[in-house]
């Protein structure tokens, strides 16, 4: 049997398959205002990144979209 991902491993993995996130993660954190051990809604956060691979798509910066689909 898989295992399946957990909550906290979801931003994680985005992360590893879109580097070029992990700084504007970073800002959305801070400003998100997220406290300690608040719990996480990932269908908000899933709304940044979106957002970020659009605007991948848009600047035409897709090389990070075939490298995860080879992972």
């Amino acid at each position: 049997m898989e295992k399946q991902i957990q909550k906290q491993e979801v931003m994680d993995l985005l992360l590893k398959a879109c580097p070029s996130y992990k700084s504007r993660w970073e800002d959305y954190k801070n400003d998100a205002g997220y406290e300690v051990g608040e719990e996480q809604l990932l269908y908000i956060d899933f709304a940044d990144f979106a957002n970020h691979l659009i605007e991948l798509l848009k600047g035409n910066r897709v090389d990070e979209f075939r490298r995860s689909l080879m992972l």
